[in-house]
């Protein structure tokens, strides 16, 4: 399997986790929608005075996960490097994001709103629910 078929993969999920690191250095893990970008990026809507942008300046290493469920045994893992958006970033942040979760686009114009951007150099796929189990890694 491709890279590019694994994170297009990624399209067929709306929510998972991201975790990231506070500024004093514990762990904070959260729930979000993302979407991904054609530059095969992660990308979260949230708001700039959150816990997980606090982060950023100081520990700019983050991880996600989704999938699994009882029922469909596969996942997804990424680890790499986060960021704020740039201002000249969000045309294309926007149009990306919100094709995917339009109800975000409500969120659009508030001053608050900041996107972040996982740069991934490590992707997993497993799926543990076939036999034998299948686990691609892809170092980037």
């Amino acid at each position: 399997m491709s890279l590019d078929e694994l994170m297009a993969m990624l399209d067929t999920h709306r929510v998972g986790v991201v975790a990231m690191l506070r500024p004093s250095g514990d762990p904070h893990a959260a729930v979000m929608h993302f979407s991904v970008n054609l530059r095969r990026e992660l990308l979260f809507s949230t708001d700039r005075n959150s816990v997980k942008v606090s982060g950023i300046a100081e520990h700019n290493r983050a991880a996600f996960a989704t999938g699994w469920s009882e029922d469909d045994w596969k996942t997804f893992q990424v680890r790499g490097t986060i960021r704020a958006a740039s201002d000249r970033e969000l045309a294309d942040v926007h149009a990306c994001h919100y094709a995917k979760h339009p109800q975000s686009a409500a969120f659009k114009d508030d001053p608050d709103t900041v996107f972040l951007i996982l740069s991934p150099d490590w992707v997993r796929y497993s799926d543990l629910g076939i036999v034998p189990e299948h686990i691609e890694e892809v170092q980037m």
